[in-house]
């Protein structure tokens, strides 16, 4: 984080998908990364730096970002003659809004939209993390698949549990442990036909 930034306000917890429109702005791997990587505070500056591109090819992808809710203006500062915008994740999971699914038109490219936000990155991310151990990283990884029968009740305490687990452990988060490493958690919890 750039260390001339005053005290943020606490990232609120959730960004809500409240229109179709918006599943296109998440379907690109550019936009995804930004996403990931402004967890901190960046300029586009900062990020193209990251990106290793120029700056001029990234200001499209977070204009719509921050356009569509996604990213937000925490702070701005001089730089040269310029001011710069500081961008930071609107929120610390995106969810689809309550009234999302009554505004589909098409219910197919929904689920698709939503489905590739979630598992693309959680697919990408899981095979650069095999490439690395194939190569000898030796951080630990674990993949899992279950399929079980799960009553309403049992469902809903396995979904109560999950956010409780996941909630202890975002609150316990320390970034000054030097032994830290980031690590991507996706589930879903979805009835299947092949049970």
């Amino acid at each position: 984080m750039p260390d001339d930034l005053p005290d943020l306000p606490d990232m609120p917890d959730q960004v809500l998908i409240s229109s179709p429109t918006q599943f296109e702005t998440l379907s690109s791997d550019v936009r995804m990364r930004i996403l990931s990587l402004c967890k901190d505070p960046l300029s586009v500056r900062e990020l193209a730096q990251r990106f290793d591109v120029p700056v001029t090819s990234l200001y499209y992808h977070v204009n719509l970002l921050e356009s569509d809710g996604f990213l937000e203006i925490v702070h701005t500062r001089k730089s040269g003659a310029r001011l710069e915008k500081i961008y930071r994740v609107a929120g610390r999971t995106i969810a689809p809004g309550p009234d999302l699914f009554a505004n589909v038109d098409d219910t197919s490219a929904a689920a698709k939209a939503m489905t590739a936000i979630v598992i693309e990155p959680a697919r990408a991310e899981t095979e650069d993390a095999l490439r690395r151990q194939f190569d000898g990283d030796k951080q630990p990884i674990s993949l899992g698949r279950l399929m079980t029968l799960l009553t309403p009740a049992q469902l809903k305490a396995l979904e109560s549990k999950i956010e409780d687990l996941i909630e202890e452990f975002v609150a316990d988060q320390k970034g000054d442990d030097a032994e830290a490493r980031e690590y991507s958690f996706t589930y879903t919890l979805v009835p299947s036909d092949l049970i």
